[in-house]
């Protein structure tokens, strides 16, 4: 921890400075790797006080703003009981992670809340329609075998009820039901799809 004579001890007139956390999240290189998707999470009260290094609240927004247009999800979570919730739900809007309804962010207001809120976000963060983009034109689903961690073969259900499905013209798979849920709790680790594999009728 910080001393009071350590020049980054939060004692004024900068405190919180939100807009310059965001900004070097943004510059981080790993979120420039464009073969799989990115997201960011702050956990914060909303609060930037004294700092402006950086745009203050509008210049915290509008780099979520572009973080979102080049690829990168922020998901926000307000911590603690005297959070700023107009500012939060604007972060929140503005990061494309935002809750269907107001307030938009997730709330936390102790350990046990953060980790229900961790866990949503994460549910939220995996997608249920993955790309295939390297699957032929002609490709066979009665050929398409699908499983998690290389164990439960997945059955085809082009009901949506439970299972997976595939659409041929925007060559997408799509998990549905409980497979689904599953796969969003965190309880794979693998996914593979293998098309005509000999063996497998």
């Amino acid at each position: 921890a910080a001393g009071t004579g350590d020049a980054n001890y939060p004692d004024g007139p900068c405190v919180t400075n939100i807009d310059s956390a965001m900004a070097q999240v943004a510059e981080l290189p790993a979120l420039a790797e464009p073969t799989r998707p990115h997201y960011a999470m702050l956990v914060t009260d909303g609060k930037q006080a004294g700092c402006e290094v950086d745009g203050g609240d509008a210049g915290t927004e509008a780099t979520i703003a572009a973080m979102l247009a080049a690829g990168v999800r922020t998901y926000v979570v307000g911590f603690g009981d005297a959070v700023d919730a107009p500012q939060l739900a604007r972060l929140a809007l503005a990061g494309g992670g935002a809750l269907p309804d107001a307030p938009y962010y997730y709330q936390a207001d102790d350990a046990v809340g953060l980790a229900a809120a961790l866990h949503a976000i994460a549910a939220a963060a995996v997608p249920c329609t993955v790309a295939v983009p390297t699957a032929p034109d002609d490709l066979d689903v009665d050929q398409l075998h699908v499983f998690f961690d290389q164990v439960t073969e997945l059955p085809h259900d082009p009901t949506m009820t439970d299972g997976w499905t595939y659409d041929a013209a925007n060559k997408t798979l799509t998990f549905v039901g409980a497979t689904c849920a599953t796969l969003q709790a965190g309880g794979v680790t693998e996914v593979d799809a293998i098309y005509a594999c000999p063996g497998i009728d």
